[in-house]
């Protein structure tokens, strides 16, 4: 029988097949293949990072309007003591030449003419401009600019669009009602405002003209403060006296004047850090020697902040005060920043650190 030779076993892994290779080397590179993989699998169980996303607008421009001066039965539009002004047929396509009739130009003056004011709504958000007193031709300007309101694009407009005229009937700033001038419908936003044009609306009710101007904007928002961070506990500053007006500690036996024994426990997903207690003060900051004042936290929107300030006793600890934030993400905003805890307790404030690590 053949007795197999050493030759005979062959070993087909990459290593093998590079020739003579020295033992140490071996197992160098396993060791190297298994950390390899070891923060590979590590990589697979950190938290996804936040993404921004890229939200479209519709922003609409109300720019002008030109709107007839009486309302369908031929009252004015605010009190005019029951006066009929003989107006010119409607129909003309230069709305100037209205102005050429003398009952048109006085129905436009003064305060019995309409206070316009425009309510646009997209899908189902509402806007309304300010109004403009007193003239049949408004500019809805406000400090020199249009007014304008971006609305969130959604289904690519495929959704209903509504313009309203309105008069205004109250005082300044105060509506107490108000009559329709003129409303347009339509199942989708009009093309034109989706190409950033200006649409022009004419003849709807008495209103004569109304031009908007579309305008797409893209902006790139944040889906929120989810990633992993780190946070610092940087200092503190508490009231010098219990509630009671009492010293903290009993001035004679801790040699402190009475002063407390201040940590810092703060605590949110899971993740505690509890910074060590620097003794007899009432304010500091933390430096290298309380490096447990640092750890990686893990944020999600929603999730709850708790932070309780101690006196730390020989077997206890005494709290100084404790708050929370119902949402994490009213204090993680952006990749880098602190944060106040102010007014709890016994405790004057405490700032926090963070950095946005993925």
């Amino acid at each position: 029988m053949h007795k197999p030779a050493k030759e005979d076993f062959v070993d087909s892994s990459p290593i093998m097949r590079m020739g003579a290779v020295d033992k140490t080397e071996v197992n160098k590179m396993k060791k190297w293949t298994i950390g390899t993989l070891g923060v590979l699998t590590m990589l697979m169980f950190l938290p996804a990072t936040s993404q921004a996303a890229t939200v479209k607008y519709l922003k609409l421009t109300v720019m002008k309007a030109k709107l007839w001066p009486s309302k369908a039965d031929g009252r004015c539009w605010d009190i005019c003591l029951g006066k009929r002004y003989k107006l010119p047929a409607r129909g003309n396509k230069d709305y100037q030449k209205y102005f050429e009739n003398e009952e048109f130009r006085k129905a436009c003056t003064g305060s019995k003419s309409p206070d316009a004011f425009v309510v646009l709504k997209v899908g189902t958000t509402t806007f309304m401009t300010d109004k403009f007193n007193n003239t049949c031709t408004p500019e809805f300007k406000k400090n020199g600019t249009y007014i304008s309101k971006e609305f969130v694009l959604k289904n690519d407009g495929k959704v209903p669009f509504t313009v309203e005229v309105r008069d205004n009937d109250g005082a300044a700033n105060v509506r107490f009602k108000s009559d329709l001038m003129g409303s347009f419908t339509a199942g989708s936003v009009p093309a034109a405002l989706l190409a950033g044009k200006e649409l022009t609306l004419k003849s709807f009710g008495q209103v004569e003209e109304l031009v908007i101007k579309g305008e797409i904007v893209t902006k790139t928002v944040s889906d929120g403060c989810d990633g992993t961070y780190k946070v610092t506990v940087k200092s503190f500053d508490v009231k010098a006296t219990k509630s009671n007006g009492k010293a903290w500690d009993n001035k004679w036996l801790t040699g402190g004047g009475g002063r407390p024994d201040v940590s810092v426990k703060f605590s949110t997903g899971g993740t505690t850090i509890q910074t060590k207690a620097y003794k007899n003060t009432v304010s500091a900051s933390y430096s290298k020697e309380y490096n447990n004042s640092s750890s990686a936290v893990v944020v999600k929107k929603g999730t709850v902040v708790k932070l309780t300030v101690y006196d730390d006793e020989l077997r206890s600890k005494e709290t100084i005060g404790e708050t929370a934030i119902g949402d994490a993400c009213k204090i993680f905003k952006g990749a880098a920043g602190t944060y106040t805890f102010s007014n709890f307790g016994r405790v004057n404030n405490v700032v926090i650190a963070y950095t946005k690590m993925n």
